[in-house]
């Protein structure tokens, strides 16, 4: 993998998250580009750029890596249960409530 080369993580926040922190820690950060799959992730993904993971605490590792784009293709929102759309019309209450 070139340091030129973005890299296409495609799925869930968990999966987006782990991409670009990778892509943080990689060659001291190599471009990449998201496309969640989830309403969830759509929700992040429009509002943050902090990649991390939960270790001994919520994101206790992480780094702030800014994607080059994020692709949101609402066709994968057909698929989902409805206990995922609920948690993703819950992020963007929060998302709302929290707005500056």
């Amino acid at each position: 993998l070139r340091r030129s080369e973005p890299v296409l993580a495609i799925g869930g926040g968990v999966l987006t998250d782990m991409a670009g922190f990778a892509c943080a820690l990689w060659r001291r950060g190599i471009p990449w580009c998201r496309m969640p799959t989830t309403l969830l992730g759509m929700v992040d993904a429009s509002v943050g750029i902090k990649v991390a993971a939960n270790y001994h605490r919520k994101n206790g590792i992480g780094a702030f890596h800014s994607p080059l784009h994020t692709f949101i293709d609402t066709s994968f929102l057909k698929s989902l249960a409805l206990a995922d759309v609920r948690s993703g019309v819950g992020e963007m209450m929060k998302a709302a409530l929290v707005h500056d």
